[in-house]
């Protein structure tokens, strides 16, 4: 059984851009340094974990991302494509309360990564 790797991502808020932590370690740490050694605060970050699944184009999906699909709704040709933000909630990460692990056959995903909730909040469609 594979596990997959814990790592973390944060939305700065002073900043207005996603930031790539990696391990617990790096989130847990008091500050952290920018390139140009200014230093970037805990609390300034929402903070969104990997789900250790990638969509249909090898794309990473993290907490906070906007996916798509396509499905047969009702298993009568009705083709439908949903969108949704990925959380975590029920003990698994999910899109629009759907289980993404519940998509996923032979390894293949039929999402799509075309925003996250922070940058693109507008790509989420009304249900």
């Amino acid at each position: 059984m594979n596990q997959r790797p814990i790592r973390f991502r944060g939305w700065d808020k002073k900043e207005k851009k996603m930031v790539y932590f990696g391990d617990i370690a790096s989130v847990c740490s008091k500050n952290w340094s920018h390139s140009d050694n200014t230093s970037w605060i805990r609390n300034n970050f929402i903070y969104q974990q990997f789900t250790g699944l990638k969509d249909k184009n090898g794309k990473e999906i993290w907490e906070g991302d906007i996916v798509e699909w396509i499905e047969d709704d009702l298993g009568e040709g009705n083709i439908v494509k949903y969108n949704g933000e990925v959380d975590f909630r029920g003990g698994g990460y999910c899109a629009n309360g759907s289980p993404l692990g519940e998509y996923y056959e032979d390894e293949n995903s039929p999402f799509e990564v075309i925003g996250n909730i922070m940058e693109n909040k507008e790509l989420l469609t009304k249900k």
